[in-house]
């Protein structure tokens, strides 16, 4: 199977989050692939330091999934089960020189596919709880600009891990 990013038709504003689909590779004769499957997303909170469970894997620490890495500059890793993660950081918003100067915070979005799902584990700097979506079902828009800037996803909206 492969995941395609299908744009979200137009609508009265425009809306740059793209949706996952997955496709079989398999195609019938006229070359449309054999089936389609739309994710079905589950989102579980946790609170840090407790652990968390994505699908039957098991983690104590969001470290875990960092824990080696692969490419430090494209924030690429590889977590302790073998799948391949991407880190996507997004500084906390900044209003005026003091913020830049101080804030030093950020958002994380840390996917990996396992089990045929795209998975996704989101906590913030200093938050107490970090929240998992199993089988996510779209992407917001800078999350995919960078999978796409980092070699995942390429022309024709595949992303491939």
């Amino acid at each position: 199977m492969k995941i395609e990013l299908w744009e979200r038709p137009s609508r009265k504003f425009v809306d740059t989050t793209r949706d996952v689909v997955w496709i079989s590779e398999e195609t019938d004769e006229k070359g449309q692939p054999l089936f389609m499957r739309i994710p079905e997303e589950r989102k579980t909170k946790y609170e840090q330091g407790k652990g968390f469970q994505v699908g039957e894997y098991h983690y104590s620490s969001v470290e875990q999934l960092t824990s080696r890495c692969i490419d430090e500059e494209k924030k690429i890793y590889q977590e302790n089960y073998g799948h391949t993660v991407i880190e996507i950081e997004e500084r906390f918003p900044c209003f005026d020189s003091y913020d830049f100067m101080y804030e030093n915070r950020y958002y994380h979005w840390i996917y990996f596919v396992a089990d045929n799902k795209l998975n996704c584990v989101y906590y913030e700097d200093e938050s107490k709880f970090i929240e998992v979506t199993e089988d996510v079902e779209s992407l917001r828009k800078e999350s995919w600009k960078e999978m796409k800037a980092c070699g995942f996803l390429d022309e024709s909206g595949i992303l491939q891990f």
